[in-house]
Parts: C-alpha cells; sequence; structure tokens
C-alpha cells in the first residue's frame, strides 16, 4: 500500500464547489481509493463529479509512481550487486553524528564553472547534472523541507560528484525515487525531531550513504532497493 497521494491545486476549482460537508465526504472516499483501490458507493452528484475527476490523476500518479519503482529497482540493483561493497562497510554505527565535512568526492569535471555560476544546468545529451531538474523534484516530493532559494557553486560541485559517481544516478527516475524515500524517514522530514533535512544536507556523501542504507527510516526496508521492491509489491498494478 502507498504511503501517499497527491492532490493538486488545479483542482481546488472542484473542492470550492462543495459545502464542507461534501469536501469532508470526498476527502474520506480519496483515502479509501488511495488505500485499497475501492471506494463505498457515492450517494451525492456532486461528491461523486468531483471524485471521478481526482480519480483519474491519482490512477495516473499510481502507474507513473510504479514505473520508476521498477526502473529504478533494475537501476539501484546493479550497483548493489557489484562484488566490491566496501564502501559501505566503512558506515559509523553512530547515526546521530552527521556529515558536516566538505565533499571530498573526485570528479574529472569539464563544465565551466564560472557559467556554472550564472545559471543551473538542464538536462542534456552530454549527461551533465541537471540540477534546475533535481532542485524541481525536490520541491515537489519534499515540500515540508527547505526550500532551495540559491544553490551556489559549493553545492553544485557536491550534487555534480553525486550525479556522476554511478551510472544510474544520472537519470532523473534515480533522484524521483531517492527523495521519495526520504520521504517515508520521520527523523529527515522533521516529524520526530526538530532536525529536517534539506537539499544540501542529503546529497552530501557520508549522509546519502546511510540515508541509501536505511539508517534514518524506523521500518527497517534493508535499504532503498528493498524499499523499492516492497513499493513495487504494493502498487495497484501487481
Amino acid at each position: 500500500m502507498k504511503k501517499s497521494f497527491i492532490l493538486y491545486n488545479d483542482q481546488v476549482e472542484l473542492i470550492n464547489e462543495l459545502t464542507d460537508i461534501q469536501a469532508g465526504q470526498l476527502l474520506r472516499v480519496l483515502y479509501q481509493y488511495s488505500n485499497s483501490a475501492s471506494n463505498d458507493t457515492i450517494q451525492d452528484p456532486s461528491v461523486k463529479m468531483a471524485f471521478i475527476a481526482i480519480k483519474s490523476q491519482l490512477d495516473r500518479d499510481a502507474q507513473k509512481y510504479s514505473e520508476v519503482c521498477e526502473k529504478n529497482k533494475e537501476n539501484i540493483s546493479k550497483r548493489w550487486n557489484k562484488k566490491d561493497t566496501t564502501v559501505y562497510d566503512r558506515i559509523p554505527p553512530d547515526t546521530k553524528h552527521t556529515d558536516t565535512d566538505n565533499d571530498t568526492g573526485t570528479v574529472n569535471d569539464t563544465d565551466n564553472e564560472k557559467e556554472q555560476k550564472k545559471t543551473l544546468s538542464s538536462c542534456k545529451p552530454n549527461g551533465a547534472c541537471p540540477h534546475q531538474d533535481i532542485i524541481e523534484l525536490y520541491h515537489t516530493i519534499l515540500p515540508e523541507l527547505p526550500q532551495v532559494r540559491t544553490w551556489p557553486e559549493s553545492n553544485q560541485k557536491i550534487l555534480r560528484t553525486r550525479w556522476k559517481e554511478e551510472p544510474e544516478r544520472q537519470v532523473l527516475t534515480w533522484w524521483d525515487a531517492y527523495f521519495r524515500y526520504i520521504h517515508e524517514s520521520a527523523f529527515l522530514t522533521g516529524r520526530e525531531t526538530d532536525f529536517t533535512a534539506d537539499l544540501e544536507w542529503v546529497v552530501r556523501p557520508k549522509n546519502m550513504t546511510k540515508i541509501l542504507n536505511g539508517r534514518y527510516h524506523k521500518q527497517k526496508h534493508g535499504g532503498i532497493m528493498a524499499w523499492l521492491t516492497e513499493m513495487q509489491g504494493n502498487s495497484p498494478e501487481s
């Protein structure tokens, strides 16, 4: 079962046409449908019309999410099935201490550094890190986390390094799944303590490694790959 569903601002006109009682009925039916792909018989014609309109978007989102899960499960398995996994053996046991040092990863960076200060790159055939697209995904999937107001060169370098480190990370579907996995963590999203992660924090190397291994999730999925497998199994198409 999916843990969430999305309502869009362009649907607000449908809600505004309903009374408070009707809007409450609609919300209950949407939750029922999202959790079990079923709903009680709707008697009120206004509520029924609004539900039908929103239901089609929920179905499209569910289909897209299922495809993302399947794609990323394949991509991430390539990394996790490598024989050399010693990088994950060096994770410190104390997850309360987070990464505050500078990114020390090395990468052959051919981007024009001065140009990067002026503008964020977008999806390009040459595989350049699409900073703006990743930031937009972060804002869409994790609206509860601090918004990115500025993205200086130092942060661009960290994100660019994470992008280039592994082939599976060089597609936006990987980042979509990564941010959705973060959304599942009460600790990272401030639902458990006063701490709230932000984009810079989650792309730092030590923090990303801990996140990918499920260190900040109460429900121990065994890491992001196991979580993707679980989500795929719970999708409506399964």
